[in-house]
C-alpha cells in the first residue's frame, strides 16, 4: 500500500535546499521525494481503515513550486514545501479537511518533523514524526 514508487527522475532545480552550498547537498533536486509518517496515535476522526495508508511510504512529486511536492492519494493530500526561511509537511483527509500531520518550522530544508498536534481533539491523528528522504541514485 502507499503510493506506487515513480521512476527516478531529476527534477526542477530547487534553489533553496539543492545545489551547491545548499543545505541538501551539491546534487540536483529530484523530481519525487519520500514521506513516511510515524508514530502516530488515534485522534477523535481516526478512521482504522486508513490506518496502513496513513503508515506507508509516499512518493510525492514536483508541483507548481519547484521546492513543493504533493500527491493525492484519493483520500488524502500530501504536501512538503521549502521556502526561503520556512520548511512545511502537511497531511489531511480530502473528504472534510481534517488534519492528520501538520508541522512548520522557522528553519530552510528541515526532513524531520515532530507534529503539532499535541492532544487528538479536531485531528484523525496527533503526535508522530514526518521524515522525508530521497533518491539521489542515478540523478543528473
Amino acid at each position: 500500500m502507499g503510493t506506487p514508487h515513480p521512476p527516478n527522475e531529476t527534477g526542477v532545480p530547487c534553489p533553496i535546499c539543492w545545489g551547491p552550498g545548499k543545505p541538501f547537498g551539491d546534487g540536483p533536486t529530484p523530481h519525487t521525494i519520500e514521506l513516511r509518517l510515524t508514530r502516530l496515535l488515534p485522534g477523535e476522526f481516526w478512521d482504522p481503515a486508513h490506518e496502513q495508508l496513513l503508515l506507508t511510504t509516499h512518493w510525492l512529486t514536483q508541483e507548481a513550486a519547484p521546492c513543493m511536492y504533493a500527491i493525492n492519494d484519493g483520500i488524502f493530500i500530501w504536501v512538503v514545501f521549502w521556502q526561503v526561511g520556512t520548511s512545511q509537511v502537511d497531511v489531511y483527509r480530502i473528504v472534510d479537511d481534517k488534519s492528520v500531520f501538520r508541522k512548520g518550522t522557522n528553519d530552510e530544508c528541515t526532513i524531520d518533523f515532530p507534529s503539532q498536534h499535541v492532544v487528538p481533539d479536531n485531528v484523525i491523528a496527533w503526535n508522530g514524526f514526518a521524515n522525508i528522504t530521497w533518491n539521489p541514485e542515478d540523478l543528473v
